[in-house]
């Protein structure tokens, strides 16, 4: 009878497809191994740039208060750790359970691709006869940079549409009587903070005439910029979604990037402090974080309406790919360091014989979201996963997981020895390690331990600590990665 439901449900989603008018490019899928299933399918969000306290309301917002109340009927993860600090490495180990050292993406490079070796979620369920679907914001999320194996079909433009046309056209592509794994994915936290919408809809006009008079001034003249002019610009480029799209449009997105990369990055890595302004930008830039969770929460409430149409089995996680910094260590903006507030993201699981309403407060890591959704569809996972389900940990059984982190610059942009160095992070319930490797000389150049209180990592601590064997051990195997990607070679651009 469930089955029947589903396709009940299937068909009348897909009667409403025809207000979508889109048609897509199929590719074959492999038949149906007929192996026992133990849900009807599994639906992974990834948000991207979500701090884990965007779930909480405070003076700034109310958060994402839909998410929020959805999360009571699942179970919560506290310490949930992303493998990286910037997008593609750490969907690519969401999608392959795999370090970031381990499926080969670490660099925030312009020709990053996951490589067609690496086996994907997406390529196991299909290989078990799964309907495999995405659905995301494209750019670092896309089949340009090797995402698209395994999934029959990839769109790219869940940001540009209501969230609920996803989940119709997903029905309409969709065998009703055979188990699903969708992967939505979402630019709606990420900055120009806000509703993304009139970018899309667009043009958008200049708030600030002004101030794109002057940056340009600036750009023709090749001066850099600073003070309040720079103060201006970074409100406005990460701020007000549609301030960002004039500008750009203004000045050529070439130059607008150009502006941030080049005259704004020593000011983000911690210059800010010693502005007289530079405070009031950064809480300008959080509360307009803040502000635009709104509109992100109105999309998620109708994508999450829509998934009640797929049967009341089906797995849903709703996590973050990595967070935003607010200088609660120095830096703002992600992708170059590892400070908690950059990889510590959401993860709720809403799943049957996972309590709803339960939490778990133990560390995990995105990496463990691959076997956790093979355990769920009773398919086995591969040894060569560096993720552990989460399924034993949800029903309460103790944990002392270990979780790591990984990011490269690899900008020239970044300018002088940060185009060298790469960053590792190791972490339990009550320490966190972090490493700085020069890839020119081959040494440690840094190494910082925090302790954590209740998930929270002060400043860094003068000496280390007394870690546990295990911890040690697990640094020890981090350097050891790291080392051996980059031993013999300047840099790997």
């Amino acid at each position: 009878m469930r089955r029947l439901g589903f396709i009940c449900a299937m068909l009348a989603l897909a009667a409403l497809s025809f207000a979508i008018g889109r048609t897509t490019r199929r590719t074959h899928v492999a038949p149906a191994t007929g192996a026992a299933l133990r849900v009807p399918g599994i639906v992974v969000i990834c948000l991207d740039t979500l701090r884990a306290d965007a779930l909480a309301s405070d003076a700034d917002g109310e958060g994402l208060a839909a998410v929020r109340a959805w999360a009571g009927g699942a179970t919560t993860f506290t310490d949930a750790i992303a493998p990286s600090s910037w997008t593609l490495p750490s969907v690519a180990s969401l999608l392959t359970g795999l370090h970031p050292t381990g499926h080969g993406v670490v660099n925030v490079t312009a020709d990053a691709r996951l490589a067609a070796s690496v086996p994907t979620l997406a390529s196991m369920f299909r290989d078990a006869g799964w309907v495999t679907a995405a659905c995301t914001g494209g750019g670092w999320v896309s089949p340009d940079v090797g995402l698209g194996q395994g999934f029959a079909t990839f769109h790219v433009d869940f940001d540009r549409r209501p969230p609920a046309q996803a989940i119709v056209r997903f029905a309409r592509e969709t065998d009703p009587r055979r188990p699903f794994f969708l992967f939505i994915h979402s630019y709606g936290a990420h900055d120009p903070y806000g509703d993304k919408t009139p970018m899309f809809t667009g043009p958008c006009a200049e708030s600030d005439p002004s101030l794109a008079d002057a940056l340009a001034t600036s750009v023709a003249a090749r001066q850099p910029i600073e003070g309040s002019l720079r103060d201006r610009f970074v409100r406005a480029y990460l701020g007000e979604s549609c301030a960002h799209a004039a500008l750009t449009a203004r000045l050529g997105h070439a130059n607008a990037s150009n502006l941030w990369l080049e005259d704004c990055r020593a000011w983000a890595d911690g210059g800010w402090r010693n502005e007289p302004t530079g405070p009031e930008t950064r809480d300008a830039l959080r509360r307009a974080y803040r502000r635009g969770l709104s509109a992100l929460d109105a999309r998620m409430r109708e994508l999450l309406d829509a998934i009640d149409a797929l049967p009341p089995e089906t797995v849903v996680i709703v996590t973050g790919d990595h967070g935003e910094g607010f200088g609660e260590h120095g830096p703002l903006h992600h992708g170059r360091y590892l400070f908690r507030e950059f990889v510590h993201v959401p993860l709720l699981v809403r799943a049957p014989g996972l309590p709803a309403g339960g939490t778990v407060t133990s560390p995990c890591s995105l990496v463990d979201l691959a076997p956790t959704c093979l355990e769920l569809a009773g398919l086995a996972m591969p040894r060569s996963m560096d993720g552990t389900s989460l399924v034993a940990a949800a029903r309460g059984a103790p944990s002392d997981r270990r979780v790591r982190s990984v990011v490269a610059p690899g900008e020239a942009a970044a300018g002088g020895a940060e185009v060298r160095r790469r960053r590792v992070a190791v972490r339990d319930a009550t320490i966190a390690w972090i490493g700085t490797f020069d890839v020119s000389t081959l040494t440690w150049v840094e190494e910082h331990w925090f302790d954590r209180v209740d998930g929270v990592e002060g400043p860094p601590r003068p000496t280390a600590p007394a870690a546990s064997a295990a911890l040690l051990d697990e640094v020890a195997q981090a350097r050891s990665d790291l080392e051996r990607r980059y031993r013999g070679v300047v840099a790997d651009r």
